[in-house]
């Protein structure tokens, strides 16, 4: 039997065209599950948490505790008032080391790790940021949030985009993360019969923790949610008229007045 000489020279031709889209497929997957790898780990610019020495913690605390020092006060003259809270001083704020404990405590015995949260302030938008550690994978989680006051006075706070990295979380991927959230609160809420006025603290807290629950049930369901605008503090009811947000600065308007018997 004689073998055709076209289709002999024709035969090692087509299987290496074959191998070579192999290797070309194989390459380009490699190079985008390391772009994807690269996005991932590749934390937002406006993450930037750093190491405070005991003397910048010093600073840290007094500063934060004089600006809200100044907003209770601002509380009891009893008219409309603003005050305004700068990025850095919340930031550093949250890298003191209380913070970063009561960050962890959510955390059991979840394999997520949280740690080093901090917030930017851009136009209009509020971004929630924290590093996050799952299975020797760290990446930067960013939870963009835009509030506005709607024409009736409420508070109405919008989900933005959610990122890991550099890259967007899908919704679907998003709303486990959410229920998650809310079970975190609602354990954090029960008292602890080892720790001594747990239950008076559990009581002071448990309204709070409440309406967050209800707001992340409502988050995930309408990807906005309005949420109280109004804020107690023992005889007197303090509300939110107005949020400006810009670089770097979050601004509120309030009007406080007198709680009725």
């Amino acid at each position: 039997m004689r073998i055709n000489q076209k289709t002999k020279s024709k035969l090692p031709t087509a299987i290496k065209r074959i191998i070579y889209s192999a290797l070309v497929l194989v390459l380009l997957t490699a190079s985008l599950v390391g772009v994807a790898y690269l996005l991932l780990t590749q934390p937002p610019k406006e993450y930037l948490p750093k190491v405070l020495s005991k003397a910048q913690q010093e600073i840290a605390d007094n500063r934060f505790n004089n600006k809200m020092a100044e907003f209770y006060n601002s509380i009891n003259r009893m008219e409309p008032f603003f005050v305004s809270f700068d990025q850095q001083t919340i930031n550093e704020r949250l890298l003191l080391d209380d913070a970063q404990k009561y960050l962890a405590s959510f955390q059991k015995p979840s394999t997520w790790q949280l740690s080093q949260a901090q917030v930017s302030f851009e136009d209009d938008t509020i971004k929630l940021m924290a590093r996050i550690t799952h299975e020797n994978i760290t990446s930067v989680l960013t939870v963009s949030l835009h509030p506005r006051i709607t024409e009736l006075g409420k508070l109405q706070i919008k989900l933005g985009a959610v990122k890991a990295g550099l890259l967007t979380i899908p919704d679907r991927l998003v709303a486990p993360q959410l229920q998650r959230l809310k079970q975190a609160l609602q354990e954090a809420g029960r008292p602890n019969p080892k720790k001594q006025n747990d239950k008076k603290n559990a009581i002071d807290t448990k309204e709070i923790l409440d309406k967050l629950v209800k707001a992340l049930s409502e988050l995930e369901n309408q990807k906005q949610v309005t949420v109280d605008e109004v804020f107690r503090t023992q005889d007197k009811e303090t509300r939110l008229l107005a949020v400006k947000i810009s670089e770097g600065k979050v601004e509120l308007a309030l009007e406080s007045s007198w709680l009725e018997d």
